[in-house]
């Protein structure tokens, strides 16, 4: 994955085409962005736009990615699902380019949103804030059960179960139907 995404159309398809050359050449596909997915938190330095189809489209001729980042109203480390999606502009995406689509940021999505948007075009989905919630809270509980412990290593064990239940969650989820 490259993010080129904060960069303007011209140099953004420039820089993630000199990573796409260096990945190819190593055997290795590689994912950009277009558009830019917000931060939950906010973060100044990161603007935020849905993605372009026009400029997909030169993305996609110019850049050398194998699969295409996009932003249609995901957002990154949603602690909760309610953003909601523009699936218009997924559609004019699909429309426009060939590529297989990427959403970031799908912890903020609500669970018939993703049903649909598996049902599209897009082949990956970022799950991190889900798998990282499952695991910090199960940390969180299992100190308050036993205080007395404080070993790091420890608690994280204890926290496996409850991010393997998420994992299967999540795979369940993102299965084909």
């Amino acid at each position: 994955m490259f993010d080129g995404s904060q960069l303007p159309l011209a140099e953004n398809i420039r820089r993630t085409k000199q990573v796409s050359d260096v990945a190819k050449s190593v055997g290795v596909s590689l994912e950009g962005e277009l558009g830019s997915v917000p931060y939950q938190e906010g973060r100044d330095y990161i603007k935020s736009a849905l993605t372009d189809p026009e400029e997909a489209i030169a993305y996609e001729q110019q850049s050398g990615i194998d699969a295409l980042a996009i932003s249609v109203g995901n957002v990154h480390r949603m602690a909760e699902a309610g953003t909601p999606i523009n699936f218009d502009l997924v559609t004019k995406l699909e429309e426009s380019v060939s590529l297989p689509l990427v959403i970031h940021g799908t912890t903020g999505i609500s669970e018939q949103d993703i049903r649909a948007l598996k049902r599209l075009r897009i082949a990956k989905f970022n799950v991190g804030t889900t798998l990282r919630q499952a695991f910090g809270y199960a940390i969180r509980r299992n100190m308050d059960k036993e205080p007395e412990k404080y070993d790091r290593q420890y608690f994280a064990g204890t926290a496996i179960d409850s991010l393997r239940q998420e994992a299967k969650r999540i795979i369940t989820l993102l299965a084909p139907e």
